[in-house]
């Protein structure tokens, strides 16, 4: 792998904004600042007269410092690097199935319902077991399969609890993973709760603790949680609306946004993960606090009004935020009267939807008394994405409960 002060020159490449048919080659010159030049390429190949390509520049003006590592690419496809968008480091190969590897030999036992609930027991029997040697292996080999893969960047959702020892074991190995990784694969932490925080009592009041200190950590990059694993208790109004988390999802809802703001971090939440029509989804209550905070504005609706991290006013530095929301198998249920809902209620902010069919559509619809009944698992990307909303694919789990019947994914 070239240094970070190389700069590598690609031949003869084909760029994939050119038309899929073209014979058409480009020399792309990438300085470790980013992309130089994007020029026809130099070997002769004609461009085809229908082949436009809008972005041809030349930055070469621009002084090239040190060594110049050529690349051939011989007619081949030159694309980004591939992305992780929602994975979980820390709960990958726990199946037993995993590589030969130190601590990857753990087993959650055999699989019997496949559904939701085993899912989460398991995982949590996993934790019991956790130590820095099997999350650094086990998170390793994953990290090594994907770059084999074209994969250099990723989301890890970390989870933050006190069953664990210390409660943030799994978070100070993905931070250790973080700076080993870098220059090779780009880690975007989030700090996750995956139970629930507002149950009443120490036990509520301890996971919120736990998580509320790592947000503060250096090297987190967001805060996260499950909000649709509360549970309404006695007293709650688990009915109205359909809520049966009693009003203690959007609850957990506003604590995360809370803490996204005191941290100045991301938002990255799994949400209205179900398939029942009567449930009252938690989208909205998300959104709603998202545009109550200008820093969730796309920036060109609202750079001027956006929180800063200096201390000095005369010299701001906007810090934008991101929100993504994972899952959200509900959407598969909406109309297309809700649909135009959401597309105007995320107008204007900057909101990144991630399906996750691996896993999604093999833990969904368990329910369903015959699969013509059962939905689809997955909300449709392509209805998202035709109506301006910004969509992303990936996995969620590589070998545990919740990804039983997929041993490996490219």
């Amino acid at each position: 792998m070239s240094s970070s002060t190389t700069t590598t020159s690609f031949k003869n490449v084909r760029l994939l904004s050119s038309i899929p048919s073209s014979s058409s080659l480009y020399d792309v010159l990438c300085s470790p600042s980013g992309i130089t030049s994007i020029l026809p390429a130099s070997s002769g190949v004609l461009l085809d007269k229908e082949d436009h390509l809008p972005e041809l520049w030349d930055r070469t003006t621009l002084s090239v410092e040190g060594e110049i590592n050529e690349i051939d690419g011989m007619g081949s496809w030159l694309m980004p690097g591939l992305n992780h968008p929602h994975l979980h480091l820390d709960k990958s190969y726990l199946l037993g199935s995993g590589p030969s590897v130190p601590g990857s030999s753990y087993s959650c036992g055999i699989i019997e319902t496949g559904d939701f609930n085993e899912a989460m027991q398991k995982t949590l029997q996993a934790k019991s077991s956790f130590t820095p040697t099997s999350l650094l292996s086990r998170s390793s080999s994953l990290l090594s399969f994907s770059l084999s893969a074209g994969v250099t960047s990723l989301t890890t959702h970390v989870e933050v609890d006190p069953s664990l020892s210390p409660p943030a074991l799994s978070l100070l190995s993905a931070l250790e993973l973080k700076q080993t990784w870098k220059g090779r694969i780009n880690i975007r932490i989030v700090v996750f709760a995956q139970e629930a925080c507002f149950v009443e009592g120490e036990v509520g009041e301890e996971r919120r603790r736990v998580v509320e200190q790592a947000c503060g950590m250096e090297g987190v990059d967001a805060v996260g949680s499950a909000p649709y694993v509360e549970k309404a208790e006695e007293g709650d109004d688990d009915e109205e609306g359909g809520d049966p988390t009693g009003g203690r999802g959007a609850k957990n809802v506003e604590w995360v946004f809370e803490l996204a703001e005191r941290w100045g971090l991301d938002v990255d939440f799994h949400l209205d993960y179900d398939l029942s029509p009567d449930r009252h989804p938690l989208i909205w209550t998300v959104l709603a606090e998202a545009r109550s905070q200008p820093a969730f504005h796309l920036p060109s609706l609202s750079s001027s009004s956006l929180p800063t991290t200096s201390s000095n006013p005369s010299q701001p530095s906007p810090k934008h935020r991101t929100l993504t929301l994972g899952h959200m198998t509900h959407l598969s249920l909406f109309t297309p009267a809700q649909l135009s809902l959401l597309e105007t209620k995320t107008r204007g902010l900057d909101v990144t939807f991630v399906a996750l069919p691996t896993s999604d559509l093999y833990m969904m619809g368990r329910d369903a008394s015959s699969w013509r009944e059962r939905g689809r698992g997955s909300f449709d990307i392509w209805e998202l994405e035709g109506r301006g909303m910004k969509v992303l694919m990936g996995l969620k789990w590589v070998v545990s409960s919740f990804f039983f019947r997929f041993v490996e994914s490219d």
